[in-house]
C-alpha cells in the first residue's frame, strides 16, 4: 500500500494533518496492518496522540454532532443492511425458543444499536448486547436508546433486554465468557480501523454460535489514505487521533476466512454528488466525491 499523503483541508472528524504521511508497517499476530498516524519526527505541534480508548471518551460529547461524513455514509448504507441481516437471522434460527442474542460489537455511542432496537423487522425475541471501551460512549448509549421516541410500540415488543457493557475490545480474555460462542447476530460498524485485523476476526469468531452471523463496515483505504478520525480538544486546541489502520476490502475478507469465517455481499461505497444533493453528507463531502470512503461485509461462522 503506498504511503499516504495528506496535505487536504481539515475537516472536523476526518481531517487531514497537513504533511506527509508515514506509515508504519506493523506484524499483528501475522497479519500486516498499516498504521495510518503521522511520523513523530515530523508530526505537528497541534497533533496529539492518544489511545483509542482515551480519544473515544474525550469524543463522546460531539460524536453525534460534529458532522462526519464517514458515520453519514454508514448510516445509508445501514437502511438496507440492517434490515437484511436481521432477515437473515430469523431465517436461519425458526426453529429457536430462546431469544436471539445480538450483539454490537464496538457500539460507541449506540448509533447502531439504536437501529437494531427499532427495527421493525423483528419477529422472534431478541437480547440485545452493546459493547464498548469507552464508558462515556456507553453512557451516550444508554441514553439513546432509553430515549428515543419509538416509531411504533410494535417494532420493540420482540426485545427482551438491552444491556451496555464496558469491554476491552482489543483484548480477548477481556470478553464475557457467557457469550463466547453464544452470539447469533453480531454487528460492527467503523471498529476494525482501530484494530488488528487478526485480532478483531479472532474476537468475532470465538463469540458467534455456529451458523451465526454478521454485518461489519470501515473506513475504505481509499478514504484512510487522505484522513484519520480524530477531534479538536477544546481545552488546548489541539487535534487529537487515536491508533489507527488501514485495510483494503479484500485484506478484510482474507482475514475473516483465515479466522474460519464465510464472507459474503462484499461492498465499496465512493461518495457522489447525489449525495451532497439529497443532504445526506452536507457539503463538507464535497471533497471526496469519487473517491471510495466505506465497505462492508457480511460473515457466517459454519455449523
Amino acid at each position: 500500500m503506498a504511503t499516504p499523503s495528506l496535505n487536504r483541508s481539515f475537516d472536523a472528524s476526518l481531517f487531514d494533518l497537513q504533511r506527509s504521511f508515514s506509515s508504519t508497517d506493523t506484524n499483528t499476530t501475522g497479519s500486516s496492518a498499516k498504521e495510518n498516524r503521522p511520523d513523530s519526527e515530523t508530526q505537528a505541534p497541534d497533533v496529539k496522540n492518544v489511545t483509542t480508548a482515551k480519544l473515544y471518551e474525550q469524543w463522546s460529547t460531539t460524536y453525534d454532532t460534529d458532522g462526519n461524513v464517514l458515520q453519514a455514509v454508514d448510516d445509508i448504507q445501514s437502511r438496507e443492511s440492517i434490515p437484511a441481516i436481521i432477515r437473515s437471522v430469523q431465517s436461519s434460527a425458526q426453529e429457536r425458543s430462546d431469544p436471539l442474542c445480538v450483539l454490537d460489537f464496538g457500539c460507541g455511542t449506540g448509533r447502531t444499536t439504536q437501529k437494531l432496537l427499532h427495527s421493525p423487522d423483528w419477529h422472534q425475541a431478541v437480547e440485545i448486547h452493546g459493547w464498548d471501551g469507552s464508558a462515556h460512549m456507553l453512557d451516550s448509549a444508554r441514553s439513546k436508546c432509553a430515549s428515543t421516541p419509538r416509531p411504533d410500540a410494535s417494532s420493540t415488543k420482540h426485545i427482551r433486554s438491552i444491556n451496555f457493557l464496558a469491554v476491552d475490545l482489543s483484548n480477548i480474555g477481556s470478553l464475557p465468557a457467557e457469550q463466547l460462542g453464544k452470539v447469533d447476530l453480531l454487528v460492527s460498524t467503523l471498529v476494525l480501523e482501530h484494530m488488528s485485523l487478526d485480532e478483531f476476526w479472532a474476537h468475532i469468531a470465538v463469540l458467534l454460535r455456529p451458523g451465526g452471523i454478521g454485518l461489519m463496515s470501515n473506513m475504505h483505504a481509499d478514504m484512510g489514505s487522505g484522513s484519520v478520525a480524530g477531534f479538536v480538544e477544546q481545552e488546548s486546541g489541539k487535534r487529537l487521533i487515536g491508533k489507527s489502520y488501514l485495510y483494503s476490502a479484500e485484506q478484510t475478507a482474507d482475514g475473516a476466512r483465515k479466522a474460519g469465517l464465510e464472507i459474503w455481499d462484499v461492498k465499496e461505497v465512493a461518495a457522489d454528488e447525489g449525495m451532497i444533493e439529497r443532504g445526506e453528507i452536507g457539503e463538507r463531502g464535497g471533497k471526496w466525491v469519487g473517491r471510495k470512503m466505506w465497505y462492508g461485509m457480511k460473515f457466517r461462522k459454519p455449523l
